[in-house]
């Protein structure tokens, strides 16, 4: 039990070994430029670098997705092991991945030292407790996240990481002032404790006992909870409803008359079947956001906009699936233009954006803010630009490009620095933004359809070449 139990840790750990190494050299990386700028632009490397630590996080919790999408979580299922001890290795492999979120943290503690609160946070606080704090709630994180993918799959809890995000936003406005006050207090008088007793001799090792039990109690729970999704897996072929396995009628009839109009079908079909769930769980938050109790019509209203979001960018989930798991090569041997096909792309996005703008119009209106046909005009063009976006640079970005491309912006950031100053680069970026918030307001609309027709122009040929570059690769 104990070879199979460091052989399923090992092989979790090989899958993001490479990936472990970058992150780690960023943060190296980031520690390093932090320590070279000014304490104004100090936090840039160290939020970038931090950015990595996440990406870190996200590499387990992708392979398993992976997984269960591609059928391979069967494998799991057949080795000759308890499934307890393939999902206890499972797990603890996914927290050695999750190693670099240390050395990318410090430089953002170190960054933010310096920026914001010189005096607030001292070694100890950010080489020692702060980056293991981090750690643990990552681990917590992985675990949790893991083992509720393993046991529902995120196709029926997709609305799960959105509600994580925006419950604990929304927490304070929701609950009662006097408990509001109550937990503020709570939480100050834990964490000063904390940090007291971890500077205490003879108290750092119940700390440590009581820390390390938690841990325990959360690994076994989710461990359990994993084990139980090994038991009840079954191959899902119509995950995401992306699934092109049987041919779609309807749309190989208009194939012959042109890619546009039959990958525009498809895509609007599978868009509908994707969203019928978010339509019951759309008009409960309507109806919260219009009469609900309390401060609940606030979350509902915060909530809204990422369903209304989703209606176009549904369209991205579905070429990201379809890369994942090979089913874009279909669309890579249609006998047409590749430029047509993304043009196809582009049209149903268009008209998804339709939808979507309206709903966040009656959102805004729902808050006392009238809509008017500019606005209408203007939501729309911002929904076309950043889902057709997602979608070009979805289908052709992967994990080393997106590494290169913030290696890219932190040198052009610093060569920046060293060649104009500090204070000339501040100032600039400044007045740039200034700039843009008095074009939208004079120009209205204007600003994001030509936003949308420049992301246009430039995103079809990057669709082009990568679907033209495209190649399935197993995960």
């Amino acid at each position: 039990m104990t070879r199979g139990y460091r052989a399923c840790v090992w092989r979790e750990v090989r899958r993001g070994q490479r990936r472990m190494l970058v992150f780690a050299v960023i943060g190296l990386i980031g520690l390093l430029l932090v320590q070279v700028t000014s304490d104004q632009l100090a936090l840039i490397p160290g939020v970038l670098s931090m950015l990595a630590g996440v990406l870190a996080i996200s590499g387990p919790l992708g392979d398993l997705s992976s997984d269960r999408l591609h059928g391979y979580f069967e494998f799991d299922r057949t080795l000759p092991l308890s499934p307890r001890v393939v999902a206890a290795g499972r797990l603890t492999g996914a927290a050695i991945r999750v190693l670099p979120i240390v050395p990318c943290a410090i430089p953002m503690l170190i960054g933010f030292r310096r920026a914001e609160a010189p005096a607030a946070i001292g070694d100890g606080l950010t080489f020692g407790l702060l980056p293991v704090v981090l750690l643990l709630l990552a681990w917590i994180f992985v675990w949790v996240v893991l083992s509720l993918n393993a046991r529902w799959s995120f196709r029926h809890l997709w609305w799960l990481p959105m509600t994580l995000w925006l419950l604990p936003q929304s927490l304070p406005a929701i609950l009662p002032s006097a408990v509001n006050r109550a937990l503020a207090h709570w939480l100050t008088e834990t964490g000063s404790m904390i940090v007291t007793s971890a500077g205490k001799p003879g108290m750092v090792g119940p700390l440590i006992l009581l820390v390390s039990g938690l841990l325990l109690l959360i690994f076994l729970a989710t461990t359990r909870l994993f084990a139980a999704g090994l038991l009840h897996y079954r191959y899902d072929p119509s995950a995401f409803g992306t699934v092109l396995a049987s041919a779609p009628a309807h749309e190989l009839v208009s194939v012959g008359e042109g890619a546009v109009l039959a990958v525009a079908r498809l895509r609007l079909r599978l868009s509908t079947e994707q969203f019928r769930r978010e339509l019951i769980i759309l008009a409960v938050l309507f109806v919260v956001a219009a009469a609900g109790p309390g401060a609940t019509r606030e979350f509902a209203r915060r909530y809204i906009p990422l369903l209304a979001a989703l209606l176009p960018g549904g369209i991205a989930l579905q070429l990201f699936v379809s890369r994942s798991n090979g089913q874009l090569e279909g669309m890579q041997q249609l006998p047409h233009p590749r430029v047509a096909i993304g043009v196809g792309h582009l049209l149903a996005i268009a008209v998804m954006a339709l939808p979507g703008a309206v709903v966040l119009l009656v959102t805004r209106a729902l808050d006392g803010q009238a809509p008017t046909v500019e606005a209408a005009i203007g939501l729309w063009g911002w929904f076309v630009a950043m889902a057709w976006a997602a979608a070009a640079v979805g289908l052709w970005i992967r994990a080393r490009y997106l590494i290169y491309l913030l290696g890219g912006m932190t040198l052009g950031i610093m060569v920046w620095i060293g060649l104009a100053g500090d204070d000339t680069v501040i100032t600039t970026i400044a007045e740039g933004i200034e700039r843009f918030a008095a074009l939208r307001r004079s120009l209205g609309p204007a600003v994001p359809l030509g936003f949308a027709l420049l992301v246009a122009a430039v995103g079809l040929p990057v669709f082009a070449f990568a679907l033209s570059r495209y190649e399935h690769r197993p995960a």
